[in-house]
């Protein structure tokens, strides 16, 4: 998963934890902000949220989450999956 290294949200401070990203990023209910701009707007002064956020802005810089942690199921609005270091 890719993600903006700008863009900023409350909780942001986890985004060494690829499923907590996701996890936000699937709900998309958080406010989003650039660090660029410390806004809600990019320096291209676009909106900021994960899908807007993307190598079609200058002001793009990526970051690559670490893989193996996405999420492949859910239930009830929880979500139940485990990652590869957890065991059954």
């Amino acid at each position: 998963m890719k993600i903006c290294t700008f863009l900023r949200w409350k909780g942001s401070h986890l985004r060494q934890n690829a499923l907590a990203v996701q996890r936000v990023v699937d709900k998309n209910s958080v406010p989003y902000s650039c660090l660029k701009t410390m806004q809600i707007w990019s320096p291209t002064g676009d909106i900021v949220a994960p899908e807007c956020c993307n190598e079609q802005r200058s002001c793009y810089k990526a970051k690559v989450l670490p893989s193996g942690q996405a999420l492949t199921q859910r239930s009830s609005g929880l979500d139940t999956t485990k990652t590869s270091n957890q065991q059954s």
